[in-house]
């Protein structure tokens, strides 16, 4: 589709969209979604299709006008930082708690392979990290 056909066809709709945002115009959080996730596909296809276009540049603007009206009044817990550290990051942990046990033991076992090999062989170390860094340090 070309890029004039494009604006012919949802200029009117942007237009109002604009209009509802400078108006001041108290929104729905339904109706304010909605807007968004029309002007998100409406810019996604304008920055694949035309990624250099005046119309990328005025739909991000709109786009980023409707993100902050979204998301400008929500206010988190004053006890949220407490309630990470003591409820969020454990249970996180908990979830993930086999894939870290084996990543643990790869580097534990990479480790010990990287200490035997250095008292074994003398030149396993320059080997690994170089001439230039071992006689800098």
């Amino acid at each position: 589709m070309k890029e004039a056909v494009f604006i012919s066809q949802n200029i009117d709709k942007w237009k109002e969209f604009e209009k509802l945002l400078t108006n001041k115009v108290t929104i729905g959080p339904d109706d304010l979604a909605d807007l968004f996730i029309e002007i998100t596909d409406d810019l996604s296809f304008s920055r694949t299709q035309y990624p250099e276009s005046d119309t990328t540049i005025y739909l991000n603007q709109i786009a980023s006008k409707i993100h902050g009206e979204i998301y400008k009044n929500k206010r988190e817990d004053k006890k949220r930082f407490i309630s990470f550290w003591k409820y969020e990051l454990p249970k996180l942990f908990i979830s993930a708690h086999t894939h870290l046990f084996y990543a643990f033991l790869i580097f534990i076992s990479a480790g010990l392979i990287g200490c035997l090999s250095a008292l074994n062989d003398e030149t396993f170390v320059r080997l690994i990290l170089g001439h230039s860094y071992l006689n800098m340090t």
